[in-house]
């Protein structure tokens, strides 16, 4: 199945699609949720690196009802179109800088997927936030910990991502200069 979507990104992976889906996650990271952020008027677990249980649930308390509540809501609705912005972005540009400086025989080109295992560990991280948040206060220290575990793992792959960006933009400007 990632052979497959890894292959679909080829097709898809123009200048035009790379530069709309930058347009949309500039649109995202800039302007939509740094206002829901300051709409919470606290920093969201989401935004940390990683988090301990203990952690996870004294935020929870610090954040009051009405916060919990809003947080709740960009959740399930704004955190979960972003990921899918920033996904097909890092993986179309991956695709488009990889096409542009990598030999074809690269097994390079089957890492233009990694961004996906950011997105699941994105969506995880989400449903979980949005348990505890629903919850509480009777959370669970086992999601708490989970929560914090996939945040962890979304910001590893996020790096792992900009590296396989950095790599393919390498690979090009070595190309162009040849």
């Amino acid at each position: 199945m990632l052979a497959r979507f890894s292959t679909a990104l080829r097709r898809y992976a123009t200048g035009r699609n790379v530069s709309a889906f930058f347009v949309l996650d500039a649109l995202f990271m800039f302007g939509v949720m740094p206002a829901a952020g300051a709409w919470l008027g606290a920093q969201p677990l989401d935004l940390r690196f990683y988090y301990t249980a203990s952690e996870a649930i004294d935020a929870l308390a610090a954040y009051g009802p009405a916060v919990r509540e809003s947080y709740r809501m960009v959740q399930l609705t704004l955190d979960l179109l972003y990921p899918v912005t920033y996904t097909l972005f890092f993986c179309l540009l991956i695709t488009w800088l990889f096409q542009k400086g990598l030999p074809v025989a690269s097994r390079l080109h089957g890492f233009n997927v990694v961004p996906l295992g950011g997105f699941a560990f994105d969506l995880l991280e989400n449903f979980s936030i949005v348990a505890l948040l629903s919850s509480y206060p009777d959370v669970s220290r086992a999601l708490a910990a989970a929560a914090g575990v996939f945040t962890l793992l979304k910001w590893l792959l996020a790096g792992a991502s900009l590296a396989l960006v950095l790599t393919g933009l390498i690979g090009w400007l070595r190309k162009r200069g040849s």
